[in-house]
């Protein structure tokens, strides 16, 4: 079985913009992961879906936070994780006497990597967008 991983970026910043134009920033940034929704809780909903293959599965999620008046917290959280295989791939994999294991490890280990990369420079942007 796949080891699961987890990671979780976090972005700060004090701006004047009206909520909802803020929202609307943070979609248009986050977005770069996967189709992205905020609702009006601050919960973030993220389609992770390119980020998951064969045997692996990413999932992303997050919250928009408003701490005081101008101030503001966004949290991404990311948990990746091996899944059951169906029973035809499980057959393959005996097949192929582990050929398939390694394979779908590199794969998920490229995407979590590819992932995580990514949610580092989208904390960073998200700071600089309104920090300055």
């Amino acid at each position: 079985m796949l080891p699961s991983i987890k990671k979780t970026v976090g972005a700060r910043f004090r701006t004047t913009k009206p909520k909802d134009q803020i929202q609307q920033e943070l979609i248009q940034t986050i977005s770069r992961l996967g189709k992205t929704q905020i609702d009006d809780n601050g919960k973030i909903k993220i389609d992770s879906s390119q980020f998951s293959g064969t045997g692996y599965r990413n999932k992303l999620s997050g919250q928009f936070i408003e701490n005081a008046e101008g101030k503001y917290t966004v949290n991404i959280n990311q948990s990746g994780h091996g899944r059951l295989l169906s029973p035809g791939a499980i057959l393959i994999i005996i097949v192929t006497l582990g050929i398939g294991v390694s394979f779908i490890g590199n794969r998920y280990g490229a995407a979590t990597t590819k992932l995580h990369s990514m949610l580092d420079q989208i904390a960073k942007d998200i700071e600089f967008a309104f920090n300055g």
